[in-house]
């Protein structure tokens, strides 16, 4: 059935109701179960691939400067690329957003405060990673190089342990959720830094967005749950109706029939969180590539 179908399901007989505010409601309601848990139809298996740790030759910049200066192993691995990464001399505590590059030099997003380097090693990597807008939670991250897990931390846990970052190479071990941009994309990072790049498999759920009238309801939603919902959203409407209208006892007709039906509309999503509810993403991801019937065995990581 699709949406249009179902908005109508639910108002029946009952008047006064705006098609339209219905095929809204209906869409409300199917994006409140898709959220109410990580629910397994919308678990997909993305990879996305953590960038090397770039170190090649030395830097050199002033105390106060947004120019930085490598040398010509450095200028001979430096391109546009570098824009939005970030770089820390080794010697140093801070790490810089590099905001251009042009004439073989880097130009800061901020000023160097820290001591004046001359010929210094140094590291630019890609601290965070934007993952597709329609990803609403993440689940499990496996390395596929190493073939080992990639462990959730939280973000002060990992502010914490190592402030400065200061491991450029052994990683990714640990994934942090940073927080939403502006174009509401989740933003995550990975540590320690990694000297390789890495490719990493996880699995994301998929946000649904609003539907319009002619959208067909997902198929694992069963759409008698969805009138139920609606059908509380009407009765709520007729009551606001009623009492807007001076006609009280009508509206504590359909007050009491609204709070009857949010109980209905309640135990749906029990139901729905019960018959959906994902469960072993680390499993999921081995099974996928093989790993659990030894197919798969990656590179073995170098013991530290």
């Amino acid at each position: 059935m699709n949406i249009r179908e179902i908005a109508q399901s639910a108002i029946g007989y009952t008047v006064g109701v705006d098609p339209l505010f219905a095929q809204k409601w209906v869409s409300d309601r199917i994006v409140e179960l898709s959220t109410a848990t990580l629910a397994k139809p919308l678990r997909k298996l993305l990879e996305l691939t953590v960038p090397a740790t770039i170190t090649a030759g030395t830097i050199t910049t002033t105390q106060g400067s947004k120019t930085v200066t490598g040398d010509a192993t450095a200028q001979a691995v430096w391109d546009n690329s570098l824009v939005g990464k970030y770089l820390k001399a080794d010697s140093k505590n801070g790490w810089f957003e590099i905001a251009a590059f042009s004439n073989n030099q880097i130009t800061l997003r901020s000023n160097w405060f820290d001591d004046t380097v001359t010929a210094g090693g140094y590291t630019i990597t890609t601290r965070t990673i934007t993952l597709p807008k329609n990803i609403r939670a993440i689940g499990a991250m496996r390395d596929l190089k190493h073939n080992t897990s990639i462990s959730r931390i939280m973000l002060d846990d990992l502010d914490f342990a190592d402030p400065g970052r200061t491991q450029r190479d052994g990683g990714p071990q640990v994934f942090s959720e940073v927080g939403v941009n502006d174009n509401e994309e989740r933003i995550i990072e990975f540590y320690p830094y990694t000297s390789e790049d890495v490719l990493v498999a996880y699995t994301g759920y998929l946000k649904l967005e609003r539907f319009e009238g002619h959208q067909e309801v997902p198929n694992f939603i069963d759409f008698y749950m969805i009138i139920e919902g609606v059908k509380m959203n009407i009765y709520e409407h007729k009551m606001s109706q009623s009492l807007e209208a001076g006609n009280a006892d009508v509206g504590a007709t359909w007050g009491n029939m609204a709070a009857r039906q949010r109980t209905i509309w309640k135990n749906a999503r029990t139901d729905f969180i019960a018959n959906n509810e994902s469960v072993e993403d680390a499993k999921f991801i081995l099974e996928s590539y093989g790993s659990s019937r030894g197919e798969f065995q990656g590179d073995v990581r170098t013991a530290r």
